[in-house]
């Protein structure tokens, strides 16, 4: 078979990349890394003559490419669809637990007994899969593998320390998502993205103190997607376009609930949805069949006045831009642009997340390397804080009101910068813990 084939050139693939990745990369215009040499050249020259030997041209192979899972050597790939036909019973599971981790309004957030059943459904799957066997008394839980790691909280060591400074990064944040909390409103986008953060700096750091370095490079994709689109929404300089993007997000989420539960989406929904984009852009020519498609997808709460969604990689493109402009740092003695670095980041994590296990062999290094997701996720909180001291600040010259205001978000600011110089420092200083157990 074709993919029999494939092996031998795959492998040549492999080593090849290897030997020239870390030379001269670049990023083209659809977010592909490409590592350009003759002798990648010559080994993808080599591959498509395989392609061609079964009917394949380079159109189709570049089809494949554009894939979730490039290695299945299908056009048309989805894997909602696969859930369907393979796993139709937790087909609910898998498009519930999808709507959750891309960037929404967390206006439905699951209750308790709903995660307590998708954790049953999943350990199902997993002991089904490996079969059952018997835990050894020697294999650590988790909050025995913390105790390893951190140390009893007496002793002051590097990694408690680290805790420490993590614990004290998400008081931050939820001391300003409670200053957001108004009592006269049920729900607040601000308050809800906070909280959300505070969580994901939990996740993120303790992920990475306890060995597990994967996790954060699979989840660098979702966390930089969810600070790109807040960062669109609330500091959109155009404060009515920001504001009815609210709107949009929460009609989204309700026709999201529909589409998750298989039921059809009742035309009032789209008629609210479509009237929020009509107070945007009064002067659109945009027809109700046309916003439709482009609301369904995936984006359709930041369209433009033509009603054209931005794809998740080009939001975070511009994000990153914003973030990392003309910013170099030294690796191996040479210098890196943050740009290009965290762009690789991003289409590996995309990779990675989307099953395609292949990667682990073609770059072990992505799988273990994660403190650039930890650096990331420390610069992205400081750039959100900067723009709400820099915004209360102004308010505060208009009106007086707002000085106190400024002087909390002027405080934070300067407590986060502050814990994350301390936490740069320990880094450097100590070796990362790796798992020996």
């Amino acid at each position: 078979s074709l993919l029999d084939d494939m092996v031998e050139i795959s492998l040549n693939l492999v080593e090849t990349i290897k030997k020239v990745y870390k030379k001269d990369i670049i990023i083209t215009d659809k977010e592909r890394i490409i590592a350009v040499s003759k002798e990648l050249n010559k080994e993808y020259h080599t591959a498509l003559n395989l392609f061609a030997k079964y009917g394949y041209n380079e159109s189709k192979v570049q089809k494949f490419m554009q894939t979730r899972a490039p290695f299945l050597c299908q056009e048309r790939f989805n894997f909602n669809k696969l859930i369907k036909k393979y796993l139709p019973k937790y087909e609910k599971q898998y498009i519930y637990l999808s709507m959750l981790i891309h960037p929404s309004s967390y206006y439905a957030t699951p209750t308790n007994e709903e995660f307590i059943a998708f954790t049953l459904d999943l350990l199902y799957l997993i002991t089904q899969h490996y079969g059952k066997r018997n835990i050894q008394h020697k294999e650590l839980s988790f909050y025995q593998e913390s105790v390893l790691i951190y140390g009893p909280e007496e002793l002051s060591t590097p990694s408690q320390k680290l805790y420490d400074i993590q614990q004290a990064q998400w008081n931050i944040l939820l001391d300003i998502a409670n200053w957001f909390h108004s009592p006269s409103e049920k729900y607040n986008y601000v308050e809800k993205y906070l909280k959300e953060l505070a969580c994901i700096v939990h996740d993120i750091n303790t992920d990475s103190q306890l060995g597990y370095t994967e996790n954060p490079k699979l989840k660098f994709k979702v966390i930089v997607e969810f600070f790109a689109c807040f960062d669109r929404i609330y500091f959109n300089p155009d404060i009515e376009k920001g504001q009815a993007s609210y709107f949009l997000m929460d009609a989204h989420e309700v026709y999201k609930s529909y589409e998750t539960n298989n039921q059809p989406v009742p035309n009032e929904v789209y008629d609210n949805a479509f009237s929020f984009f009509n107070k945007i852009y009064p002067n659109n020519n945009v027809d109700k069949k046309t916003f439709i498609l482009s609301f369904k997808k995936l984006t359709g709460f930041l369209l433009d006045e033509n009603a054209n969604a931005i794809s998740y990689s080009t939001l975070v493109s511009e994000y990153l831009s914003k973030l990392y402009l003309d910013e170099y740092v030294e690796i191996n003695n040479e210098k890196v642009n943050l740009l290009t670095l965290y762009k690789v980041l991003y289409s590996e994590s995309q990779f990675m997340s989307h099953g395609c296990g292949y990667l682990y062999f073609a770059n072990q290094g992505a799988w273990m390397e994660d403190l650039n997701v930890i650096w990331f996720l420390d610069s992205a909180m400081i750039y959100m804080l900067e723009k709400f001291k820099t915004l209360w600040n102004t308010y505060s010259i208009l009106d007086n009101s707002n000085t106190n205001t400024a002087l909390i978000f002027n405080e934070k600011h300067k407590e986060m910068r502050k814990l994350i110089e301390i936490k740069n420092e320990i880094i450097r200083a100590n070796p990362r813990v790796l798992k020996i157990f």
